[in-house]
């Protein structure tokens, strides 16, 4: 996570300061009260803490009078820059535009101003446990099931997004007055078949296109991948031409046996955003990532749901993959084939689409977990929501 340097801001809010007064000479102590004075130094030192949480958060110090000035040594506030479209990704890699605005009004609530991400794996959150938190987000892994209960993980087809939005629901109807705000998750990059709105393409020879595939050599001979290309949990095994690797995948040992995700082996497949403009049954893989994917009734589309956990990006991770998938297998290249203009095809394929799906989602009134402010190692958006 990025830190903001307070240095940047061209507008501050001041509060009235209160007279200090006269400092008076300190009386002469005993040995007794100088063994004692850690405690005292402990209250002068949490009062004195208590007075800069009093600054720092607006909130809290409600009794004073705030008044909003113009920082004196840093000038007038800059404009937000100008930002071309199809340049929005060197500003905030895999976090969309700069400047992005929630359409909810902001909050001096202290606890409406909460974030939390919900990952049980042994079951339901009971919504009594979180209900109070402000904004809270369900990850992929909520409700997937450990070694003793029972989770999407064990079902086949898995419904993984079925149960994201269930708990959304579960919440609702617990506290149908609540204030909190609901999020799920979605990746960016990984065609995850637990999905039900991705397992239906990818178990579809007809949009194969859609999705990055082993290389031509891979698919004659398998030894050749650095990953699985078949389950062998199933008899006959159970075989994809498409490129997926085991990275986060739910395991045989998890799933009770065999893991089911229709006709395919279960993995975590990739999107072939060079097929953005590729139509299909009367529809292009970009307007179906856009409009179902990231809008459909499973996601954002949902009147409850406000957005995404988004992960995952195209040269987005410097620490697992600097110029390509992030958090995916290390020869990924070498098992898909592709050559190195193939990857910087797809990283602007990746860009484009993005930059569609995020404004897309603004226009809509839905907003994302990473748009409130900007946490990769590229320089920080000046404008970004913190």
């Amino acid at each position: 996570m990025e830190c903001v340097d307070i240095s940047e801001n061209r507008w501050a809010v001041l509060l009235e300061p209160e007279p200090e007064p006269e400092p008076e000479p300190e009386p002469e102590r005993s040995a007794e009260q100088e063994r004692g004075a850690g405690a005292g130094d402990v209250g002068d030192n949490l009062h004195m803490m208590m007075k800069a949480l009093l600054l720092l958060l607006p909130a809290a110090a409600a009794g004073h009078r705030r008044r909003l000035e113009r920082a004196p040594a840093l000038g007038a506030p800059s404009p937000p820059p100008s930002v071309d479209p199809a340049q929005w990704f060197a500003c905030r890699p895999g976090s969309g535009p700069c400047d992005p605005k929630p359409s909810w009004a902001p909050t001096w609530a202290m606890n409406e101003s909460t974030s939390l991400q919900v990952c049980n794996f042994s079951g339901w959150q009971a919504p009594a446990s979180i209900h109070r938190w402000g904004l809270i987000d369900f990850d992929w892994e909520n409700m997937r099931g450990d070694h003793v209960a029972e989770g999407w993980e064990k079902v086949s087809p898995m419904d993984c997004g079925e149960r994201m939005t269930k708990q959304v629901e579960m919440m609702r109807a617990a506290y149908p007055q609540s204030k909190s705000k609901y999020m799920v998750y979605r990746n960016f990059v990984k065609a995850l078949p637990w999905l039900t709105v991705v397992r239906e393409k990818v178990t579809d020879p007809d949009y194969s296109g859609w999705f990055l595939n082993f290389s031509a050599a891979v698919q004659r001979n398998h030894s050749l991948s650095h990953v699985p290309v078949c389950d062998d949990a199933y008899d006959p095994p159970l075989c994809s031409h498409l490129y997926h690797d085991q990275m986060l995948t739910p395991k045989s040992s998890d799933c009770g046996g065999r893991c089911g995700v229709g006709s395919v082996p279960v993995g975590e497949y990739l999107f072939d955003f060079r097929a953005a403009n590729v139509s299909v049954k009367g529809q292009t893989m970009s307007e179906w990532f856009v409009e179902e994917y990231m809008l459909g009734e499973s996601g954002a589309g949902n009147p409850h749901i406000v957005g995404y956990y988004i992960d995952d990006g195209w040269a987005a991770d410097v620490k697992s993959n600097a110029h390509g998938p992030s958090e995916c297998d290390k020869n990924w290249q070498a098992d898909t084939g592709m050559s190195a203009s193939d990857v910087d095809d797809e990283i602007a394929a990746f860009r484009w689409v993005a930059d569609k799906a995020y404004a897309a989602m603004l226009k809509r009134g839905k907003f994302n977990w990473n748009q409130f402010l900007n946490v990769s190692t590229a320089p920080v958006c000046r404008h970004a929501v913190v």
